[in-house]
């Protein structure tokens, strides 16, 4: 899952009640986990669990800092 999908679904849950954007973003982590076990490119697998590797508050920092 690229970037601007992933911020896509974190948008589009926290229209559901009770859960928080943290919760969201970990939930869209496990989903792009399950995407990179389809890469067959060693790097490209990398790169991709590296991304859903990341944490959240790292996420919302490069989010912000591309926002500005």
């Amino acid at each position: 899952m690229d970037r601007d999908a992933l911020s896509w679904l974190c948008c589009a849950a926290l229209l559901l009640p009770g859960c928080t954007a943290e919760q969201i973003y970990s939930s869209g982590q496990a989903w792009q986990r399950n995407q990179c076990v389809k890469i067959l490119d060693q790097a490209e697998y990398e790169r991709c669990m590296r991304d859903a590797d990341m944490a959240y508050d790292e996420y919302k920092r490069r989010k912000e800092a591309e926002e500005q």
